[in-house]
């Protein structure tokens, strides 16, 4: 098959791939796993690749072998796999200007955006981070599922998520798990829950929640504990137990009618009521309001 002609500063060269990042690839895309595709679906040399990212050819040698070790991961490897058939499409008998049109539009539909990672990111890695929460998924399955252990010893679901999206936070190495049976089970990471620092506190600074006028972004965890604070004295007991016990601890509503001695079913009563203040509490509170979806 001819191959496609163009340099490295954007355009089509010898090996018929993109290497302009900013165009064709998604900046969550991690380098090692740019280069990993290039050099096993596009057949560039080692040495071309470092040539055109700048770096000694011994790192990137590295950074394919480790690209290998990971495709051992269900995850990793459908997330390889996605790349290269993205990549793929970039190949063939099309002019210049066909080439890359064709690689950003096959991209675009295949691949999460930056704005998917993000987004679905706050949310994935926020029920990630709970405890006894992972993330499961079959060979079969067009999405994972998170779970976690709930008071009563049963397992809740707490999430959904779309295949791309969990393959590219294993290919970030946001998640890492366990290929063991049908069932594939992932747990957040340290460079997740880092991930999710950063993006708490882009969220607290663009919001100018209190305690972040200076810039501080130590204070928002203490700032944090504050606004729970004062909504749940301003629901008192009763109404406060049962926002706390469903919304932040996620129990069930058969255990925390259980636990409060309350009759079965008007748990959901005083839930009702007690979301409804809750509402009232923030929307008093100006901009804090933002913060109940």
């Amino acid at each position: 098959m001819p191959r496609n002609i163009h340099n490295t500063e954007g355009k089509l060269d010898c090996d018929g791939m993109c290497h302009d990042e900013t165009t064709c690839w998604p900046d969550w895309v991690p380098k090692a796993a740019r280069n990993y595709v290039l050099h096993d679906e596009g057949q560039d040399p080692i040495r071309a690749l470092a040539r055109a990212s700048g770096a000694h050819a011994s790192t990137i040698l590295r950074q394919i072998r480790r690209i290998e070790a990971l495709r051992d991961d269900p995850l990793c490897d459908a997330g390889v796999q996605r790349l290269a058939r993205t990549a793929a499409a970039g190949l063939g008998t099309h002019s210049v200007a066909e080439g890359m049109t064709l690689m950003t539009t096959t991209l675009a539909e295949v691949l999460p955006s930056d704005l998917d990672i993000e987004r679905e990111g706050r949310r994935v890695l926020r029920r990630l981070n709970e405890a006894g929460a992972c993330l499961a998924i079959a060979k079969d399955m067009d999405r994972a599922v998170i779970v976690k252990d709930a008071t009563d010893g049963q397992a809740i679901r707490t999430a959904v998520v779309e295949r791309p999206i969990a393959e590219a936070m294993a290919l970030r190495d946001w998640i890492k798990g366990e290929a063991k049976g049908r069932i594939h089970r992932y747990h957040i990471t340290a460079q997740g829950r880092a991930a999710l620092r950063r993006m708490i506190a882009a969220d607290e600074q663009a919001r100018g929640m209190p305690g972040q006028g200076d810039g501080r972004i130590a204070e928002a965890p203490s700032a944090a504990r504050e606004r729970v604070a004062a909504a749940l004295e301003e629901l008192g007991p009763g109404l406060g137990d049962v926002v706390l016990r469903c919304c932040c601890f996620l129990e069930g509503m058969e255990a925390t009618e259980k636990h409060m001695g309350w009759s079965a079913r008007s748990g959901k009563i005083v839930l009702r009521i007690a979301l409804q203040r809750l509402r009232r509490f923030y929307d008093s509170q100006g901009s804090w309001s933002q913060l109940i979806g």
